[in-house]
């Protein structure tokens, strides 16, 4: 009976073993396909890996060069920064000297509009001198023909004039002459005077002294003549404007 049991139990133990070794088959051929699955995703993310590191390489590549790209625009950035730093310095330089000159430029406009004000009130002034001027001018010709007849009767004064010169030469002569006469006149009378105190001269020489006072007043009368006409011619000679003799 013992005999039995043991067999009995090998055979279902056989029979748990077939069972659990078609399981694990079962198992394992599962395993298998999913083991081949996993090698063809294994395989395929290999591939895509590859593709991936390619790409990535190629990124990377890309990634240096646009660093470097990268890195050549900082610099320039920075020069242009430098750049723009100064054009704004120059900027605000310029904007100084602007705000200057709009100042220069306001002052200058009032300036112009002063000089403009200035300039119509010396053209009214230039009008009413122009306008005398003109007045003047007509004026002026007036008095050159005036200045031309007074001209041509000064001529012709300085011609009377010279005519009176040559007469007052003669009359002066004339007067010396007088004097000269009187002179001797006076000489004849002192000596009849002396004579007429000598013994025997009496009466003939007092008729003689008598003569001769005649003849002296005479000459006395011609000389004052003469020389008062002559002092008269002088003086109406001197006075402006006389133009007779």
């Amino acid at each position: 009976m013992f005999g039995i049991v043991p067999g009995i139990m090998n055979g279902q133990f056989q029979n748990i073993l077939v069972k659990e070794l078609s399981e694990k088959e079962a198992s394992l051929s599962g395993l298998q396909k999913e083991l081949s699955e996993k090698e063809a995703r294994l395989s395929g993310l290999q591939k895509e890996l590859s593709e991936k590191e390619a790409s990535l390489s190629g990124l990377q590549k890309e990634l240096s060069e646009k660093e470097a790209r990268l890195s050549g625009l900082q610099k320039e950035l920075s020069e242009k920064e430098a750049s723009l730093s100064g054009l704004q310095k120059e900027l605000s330089e310029k904007e100084a000297r602007l705000s200057g000159l709009q100042k220069e430029l306001s002052e200058k406009e009032a300036s112009l509009s002063g000089l403009q004000k200035e300039l119509s009130e010396k053209e009214a002034r230039l009008s009413v001198l122009q306008k005398e001027l003109s007045e003047k001018e007509a004026s002026l010709s007036g008095l050159q023909k005036e200045l031309s007849e007074k001209e041509a009767a000064v001529s012709t004064l300085e011609s009377r004039l010279k005519e009176k010169d040559l007469s007052i030469a003669e009359r002066e002569a004339a007067l010396e002459g007088a004097v000269a006469r009187l002179a001797e006149a006076e000489r004849e009378l002192s000596l009849l005077r002396e004579k007429a105190e000598t013994p025997g001269e009496g009466e003939r020489g007092n008729h003689l002294i008598e003569a001769e006072q005649v003849e002296l007043e005479f000459i006395k009368a011609e000389a004052m003549t003469l020389e008062t006409k002559l002092l008269n011619w002088k003086r109406r000679r001197r006075r402006p404007g006389s133009a007779r003799g």
